[in-house]
């Protein structure tokens, strides 16, 4: 493996998720296509045909995570037309040290993923734009349609700043059961929720797989941090109980900070 793709690894610029109460609020389309260890999200403007914003999670580890940065960057900021024509082949000279040293073989199963992202996206695009300029349609016809998203999610923040300490272990344990924990036992691994230090500082133990897992410290840890911001409080930072550190030892964070 190259030090292109190691370099790409280490810290890839695309790497995130976008939800779909932040395309609605602009309503604008959310393509989400999972393959394998990898989903690519793509934010588009239906009414430009651009893709606004690209951002990709996987546990496939590095070779997955070096193509899905490079496929982003070559997707976002493009028409759908050119976004969704990216091949294999451009992905490929992107990860390249040198012109002429190819940095994966052309069989190469996971180059292979970059055709069928984009014939996926490709299938889902007509529809999903429809919907979001209906939705457009909608909103110019009429001024109030209830709360936005983010008059949903500064309630949300409220609600766990006037909880208690009991009520936000509970709230933050029923967002790990009912969205985080099933990926992560998939791939045989756990998240054990130890406690929440003031005021929004979530503290956790991996057990199974992610504890030997690289992503734990990376994209793993990014995805849990980024759901629960979502869906319990905006200002949550999620932090993995260190081997040797116990309940009460000092955790340095790795997550992605607001």
């Amino acid at each position: 493996m190259n030090a292109t793709i190691e370099r790409l690894s280490r810290n890839p610029a695309h790497r995130g998720a976008i939800f779909q109460d932040d395309a609605d609020e602009k309503a604008v389309v959310l393509l989400q296509t999972k393959i394998d260890n990898l989903k690519i999200y793509l934010m588009v403007d239906p009414v430009e045909n651009l893709v606004m914003q690209a951002r990709f999670f996987t546990y496939g580890g590095i070779l997955f995570t070096a193509i899905a940065e490079v496929h982003c960057s070559l997707m976002e900021g493009a028409t759908v037309d050119r976004a969704f024509s990216v091949t294999p082949d451009e992905v490929e000279l992107r990860l390249r040290e040198g012109p002429d040293e190819r940095a994966l073989p052309e069989d190469s199963p996971e180059l292979a993923r970059v055709a069928e992202f984009s014939k996926s996206f490709a299938a889902d695009y007509p529809e999903k734009k429809a919907a979001a300029l209906a939705l457009r349609a909608v909103r110019a016809k009429f001024a109030d349609l209830g709360p936005s998203a983010s008059e949903i999610r500064r309630a949300s923040d409220a609600k766990w700043l006037e909880a208690d300490d009991d009520e936000r272990m509970e709230m933050v344990e029923r967002v790990l059961e009912s969205d985080i924990r099933a990926p992560l036992r998939a791939d045989g691994g756990d998240a054990r929720l130890v406690r929440i230090d003031d005021p929004a500082t979530v503290v956790i133990e991996y057990s199974g797989a992610c504890g030997n897992c690289s992503a734990a410290s990376g994209g793993t840890l990014f995805y849990i941090e980024d759901t629960l911001r979502d869906r319990v409080f905006s200002g949550i930072r999620v932090e993995p109980l260190t081997a040797g550190s116990g309940e009460n030892g000092e955790i340095p964070h790795v997550g992605v900070g607001l």
